[in-house]
C-alpha cells in the first residue's frame, strides 16, 4: 500500500491550478484558437488544391504545398494539445478526455515538434529558392534543368532530418498516474523521464542545440534572404517605370514570400522568449502572475502563423488569385462561356 502511494501524485497536474488560469486556456485556446484552426485547416487545403494547379509546376508551388501540410498537422496537434483541452477543463464536457489525454500526448507533443520545424525551414527553403531566382539569376538558371525534382529532393531531406532531429522527443514522456479530484479516479499522467529532466540534456539538447536549429540559424537566413528579396523589388521597380505582366508576377510572388516570412518571424520570436526564459529561470517564471497569459498568447500566435498563409497568398500573389478563380465555379462557369462563343 505504502509503495504504491509513493509512486503516485496526489492531484493531477493543473488541479491546483487557478479558475482565472482555466478561464484564460479557455478564451484563447477555443474560443479564438479553434475557429483559427478551422479556418486555417480549410486555407492550406485551398493552397494545395490550388498550388496543384500550378502548370508548369514551379520548385515554390511544390515547397509551398509541403509548407501547407507541415502547418496543417501542427494545427491538429495544437487542436488535441490545447484547444479541445481547454474546453474540457473549463466547461466540464467530455471529461472522460483526461483517461486519454496522456496517451495521446506521447505522439501529440513530438508531432508539433516535428511539424513546427518542418514549417520553419520549409519557409527557408522556398525563400532561399526565391533569392537565388532574383537575385542569382545566372546561377538559378543552370538549376533549372530538373529543378523541381531538386525541390522534392530537398524537401525530402528537410523532413527526413527534422524527423530525426526529433527522435529523442517520442521518448522524452512516459505514462505515470494520478488522481483526478472530478472523475474520483486514477488518470494516466505523461510525465518526462528522468534522463530528460537532466540538466545536460536541458541545456545541450533542449536549449542550445534547439535555439540554433529552430531559431538563430533559420532566422539569420531569412533576415539576410528576406533583405535582399526587399532590395531586390525596389530596385526592379525603379527600373521598370511601367512593370510588364511578368515582372508583375515576380514581384507579386516574391512580396508574398516576405509576406509569410514576415509574420513567421513575429509568431515565432515570441515562442522563442518563451523558451529562453523558461529554460534558463524556470522556477521564477513558472511561478510568475504573467507567465500563463504570455505563454498561452505566443500559443496562439503559433496557430495564426500556420493558419494564415492562404490570406497572404491571396493578397500578395496575382497568380495565386487567378489559379484560385480558374478553379471555382467562377472559373468553369467563364470557361463554358468562352467555349459558347468559340462555337
Amino acid at each position: 500500500m505504502n509503495n504504491t502511494t509513493e509512486n503516485v501524485i496526489a492531484l493531477c497536474q493543473g488541479q491546483g491550478t487557478g479558475p482565472w488560469e482555466f478561464s484564460l486556456l479557455f478564451y484563447v485556446q477555443s474560443v479564438a484558437g479553434i475557429p483559427l484552426i478551422t479556418l486555417g485547416l480549410i486555407g492550406n487545403a485551398i493552397s494545395f488544391l490550388v498550388l496543384c494547379k500550378d502548370t508548369p509546376k514551379s520548385t515554390t508551388s511544390y515547397t509551398l504545398q509541403a509548407l501547407a501540410i507541415a502547418d496543417s498537422l501542427y494545427l491538429l496537434c495544437h487542436f488535441f494539445f490545447l484547444s479541445l483541452f481547454g474546453i474540457v477543463m473549463y466547461a466540464g464536457v467530455i471529461p472522460h478526455y483526461k483517461d486519454i489525454y496522456a496517451h495521446l500526448m506521447l505522439a501529440v507533443k513530438p508531432l508539433m515538434y516535428i511539424s513546427q520545424q518542418a514549417s520553419i525551414w520549409l519557409i527557408v527553403l522556398v525563400t532561399a529558392d526565391r533569392y537565388m531566382m532574383v537575385c542569382r539569376p545566372w546561377k538559378a538558371g543552370s538549376r533549372r534543368i530538373n529543378g523541381l525534382g531538386k525541390a522534392k529532393r530537398n524537401v525530402l531531406i528537410v523532413l527526413i532530418a527534422t524527423v530525426l532531429y526529433n527522435v529523442p522527443r517520442f521518448f522524452e514522456m512516459e505514462l505515470g498516474v494520478c488522481f483526478d479530484i472530478h472523475l474520483e479516479h486514477l488518470v494516466p499522467l505523461a510525465k518526462a523521464r528522468d534522463w530528460a529532466s537532466s540538466e545536460v540534456y536541458q541545456y545541450l539538447y533542449v536549449m542550445i542545440l534547439n535555439a540554433l536549429v529552430m531559431f538563430f540559424i533559420p532566422m539569420a537566413i531569412l533576415t539576410f534572404v528576406n533583405s535582399s528579396l526587399i532590395i531586390a523589388i525596389r530596385n526592379r521597380n525603379r527600373r521598370h517605370v511601367s512593370l510588364t505582366g511578368r515582372i508583375q508576377q515576380n514581384n507579386g510572388m516574391t512580396s508574398m514570400l516576405v509576406g509569410v516570412v514576415l509574420v513567421f518571424v513575429c509568431c515565432q520570436t515570441c515562442d522563442f522568449i518563451l523558451q529562453i526564459l523558461y529554460y534558463v529561470d524556470q522556477p521564477s517564471v513558472m511561478t510568475s502572475q504573467w507567465f500563463p497569459v504570455y505563454y498561452q498568447l505566443s500559443a496562439l500566435l503559433l496557430v495564426i502563423n500556420a493558419s494564415t498563409n492562404f490570406i497572404i497568398y491571396c493578397l500578395c500573389s496575382r497568380k495565386f488569385r487567378q489559379l484560385l478563380l480558374d478553379n471555382t465555379i467562377f472559373g468553369a462557369c467563364r470557361n463554358g462561356s468562352s467555349n459558347e462563343v468559340d462555337t
